[in-house]
């Protein structure tokens, strides 16, 4: 078959009668919510924020797990509504249990004072590829 007599692959697959829509692409929701363990806590609806370069997790919540003794940290973070916070300290190697999956994981502690809104879990988990 000559170069002048070939048919673009789409004009030729509608011409046999193959025409199927490709998927839509879907919008990346960078933020949802799944279900972890921490010790014997589990949380149904932890934050994965695929923006996050961070774990974290407020003081209510680190009390309550009692792991002992926060490392201390000399590190200012950033909140997204861009104030600026100290944490209490880092919780290291905390074993988070997501599934059948097991991570050990650093949480920055804050004392967040919006933690009892309602809101859902305050606990975030982020990308730890970043």
């Amino acid at each position: 078959m000559s170069t002048s007599n070939r048919m673009p692959t789409h004009r030729y697959l509608n011409k046999i009668g193959v025409q199927q829509a490709l998927p839509k692409k879907c919008r990346d929701p960078r933020i949802f919510s799944v279900s972890c363990t921490i010790g014997n806590c589990t949380f149904v609806d932890a934050m994965l924020d695929l923006g996050a370069s961070i774990n974290v997790m407020p003081t209510s919540i680190y009390k309550s797990l009692k792991f002992g003794d926060l490392e201390p940290t000399r590190i200012t973070i950033q909140l997204e509504n861009k104030s600026v916070v100290q944490p209490l300290g880092i919780l290291k190697d905390a074993l988070v249990q997501v599934n059948e999956l097991i991570f050990p994981t650093d949480f920055y502690v804050l004392d967040l004072k919006d933690e009892t809104s309602g809101k859902g879990s305050t606990l975030i988990l982020g990308d730890r590829s970043s």
